[in-house]
């Protein structure tokens, strides 16, 4: 999967929420493409290995069989050679003996040929295969920086413009506090209940409640749903629909969590080390499944 620029400052253009929403699902997808090809390479190597053994197998045959093809036309040119001074019925039927054992000494040599070209056109096409794999998966690395320099610069001309709007506030209440003996102060406008994180992620989390309210209809619960993430493990709750829930603690630094036979990669900041974090898994679309990741305690409503 190839992210073009353009492609990435149209995504980058959006809300904070939605682009970090998409950007995490695209780069999931390319991490799940590089495991795929990872072992796609790896398959490819075990089929040149028997490739090459054949080739090696039907060489070492063809050593033996050229001889032989030399010793029948050498058969084959006595026997016609006896026959043409002495043509008698015996001399008659060595001949034809000795064209038989050449035709299939003759056929036994391109048979084996036809072998050893056959097994290393295989080995030369499964190397191509690979190299192309190994190209992509590049590419998609690539991708991913690409995305992460993306949103930290996102990020951080974000919380400079956040910045801005709280020294621009702090400059405003400085003049309105100079100002209060000569007209009466305004009434303070109420803060946020939530941070901004926590409501991203309850806004996030409304929409997987709303499809959960609307009624669908399962194609089939997944039993026994189980995740992990390095030696920490865990069972996942079926809320209804396609969605399920897990919840446990994780330390700092990247993470790879499977879930089922799916894997995804979750990154924790040193300063949430050793919080409880709360899984939704997004099975609505089987072939390209969604892992949801927020503090728990962003989830916690007022």
């Amino acid at each position: 999967m190839k992210i073009r620029t353009v492609s990435l400052l149209a995504l980058l253009s959006l809300s904070a929420p939605i682009v970090t929403a998409q950007s995490a699902d695209i780069m999931q997808s390319l991490t799940q493409s590089n495991v795929n090809l990872e072992q796609q390479i790896s398959a490819n190597q075990q089929e040149i290995e028997k490739y090459k053994a054949k080739a090696d197998a039907a060489l070492a045959d063809l050593d033996a069989s050229k001889q032989e093809l030399e010793r029948a036309v050498d058969d084959q040119r006595r026997a016609k050679a006896t026959y043409r001074t002495q043509p008698t019925a015996e001399n008659k039927r060595a001949v034809d003996r000795a064209d038989g054992a050449f035709n299939l000494a003759e056929r036994k040599l391109a048979s084996l040929q036809k072998r050893a070209d056959y097994a290393n056109s295989k080995v030369d096409e499964l190397n191509k295969a690979s190299l192309a794999a190994q190209a992509e998966i590049e590419a998609n690395q690539r991708s991913i920086i690409e995305i992460e320099k993306a949103l930290d610069n996102k990020k951080r001309m974000e919380q400079q413009a956040k910045r801005e709007q709280a020294r621009a506030k702090a400059e405003a209440l400085a003049s309105a506090e100079a100002a209060k003996k000569q007209a009466p102060s305004p009434e303070p406008e109420p803060e946020p209940s939530l941070s901004i994180e926590a409501e991203e992620a309850q806004a996030r989390l409304a929409e997987l409640e709303s499809y959960l309210t609307s009624g669908v209809k399962e194609r089939g619960k997944l039993t026994r749903l189980k995740g992990s993430a390095g030696s920490n493990s865990f069972r996942f709750e079926h809320l209804g629909g396609e969605i399920y829930r897990a919840e446990t603690k994780l330390d700092a630094g990247e993470h790879k969590v499977k879930v089922g036979r799916s894997l995804f990669k979750v990154v924790i900041e040193e300063e949430y080390a050793g919080e409880a974090y709360t899984f939704y898994y997004d099975h609505r679309n089987e072939r390209k499944a969604r892992l949801m990741t927020f503090r728990s305690v962003l989830l916690v409503k007022e």
